[in-house]
C-alpha cells in the first residue's frame, strides 16, 4: 500500500517529466531553442521556399511561364520571373524539346466588346521552328520539375 508519501514523490516525478517534455515542445514551437536530440528526429524535414511574394512553392512544379532568349537545336533558354512562376528568385531555365513535345500557338482577342461576356482564345498547333527569340510561353512538364533545366511535355507560345 502506498504512503501519503510514496504517492507526493510518485506525483511530482510524473509532473516534473510533463514539465520538462511540456516546456521543450514549447521552447521548439517558438524557435527558442531546439536541443540537437529534438532536431535530429525532423532532420530529414526541409523548411518550405517561398517565392519573391511569399507564396510557397511546392514540392513537384509541372509549369513554367517566360520569355524565350535563346533558341538552340533541341532547347530554348527561358526567363522566368520569381513574381509569376514558382521560383524563389528570377532564373534563366533551359527547357529541352524532342519529338514527343507538342507545340500550340494560343492567340488571344485583342479587343473585346462591351456585351461580350466569355473571351475565347484561339488554338492552333506548330512546330519548334515557329517559335522566335521573344515569344511568350508557357511550359508544362509531366515530371514535376524543380530544376532550371527540363523536357518540356508542352510548350504553348502566348500571342497577345
Amino acid at each position: 500500500m502506498l504512503t501519503k508519501k510514496d504517492a507526493r514523490v510518485i506525483i511530482s516525478i510524473v509532473f516534473a517529466i510533463i514539465v520538462v517534455f511540456g516546456g521543450l515542445y514549447f521552447i521548439s514551437s517558438q524557435k527558442l531553442f531546439t536541443p540537437q536530440w529534438w532536431r535530429k528526429i525532423f532532420e530529414n524535414e526541409k523548411p518550405p521556399t517561398y517565392t519573391s511574394l511569399g507564396v510557397e512553392i511546392p514540392k513537384k512544379v509541372y509549369a513554367y511561364n517566360g520569355v524565350i532568349e535563346d533558341i538552340g537545336k533541341d532547347y530554348f533558354a527561358i526567363r522566368a520571373s520569381s513574381s509569376s512562376n514558382y521560383l524563389e528568385a528570377d532564373a534563366l531555365l533551359e527547357v529541352f524539346f524532342n519529338e514527343k513535345t507538342k507545340f500550340i500557338k494560343y492567340t488571344l482577342a485583342r479587343g473585346i466588346a462591351e456585351e461580350q461576356k466569355i473571351v475565347e482564345a484561339h488554338t492552333e498547333p506548330i512546330t519548334s521552328a515557329d517559335v522566335r527569340a521573344g515569344d511568350t510561353v508557357e511550359v508544362f512538364t509531366s515530371a514535376g520539375e524543380k530544376s532550371r533545366s527540363f523536357t518540356a511535355d508542352q510548350i504553348k507560345v502566348i500571342v497577345f
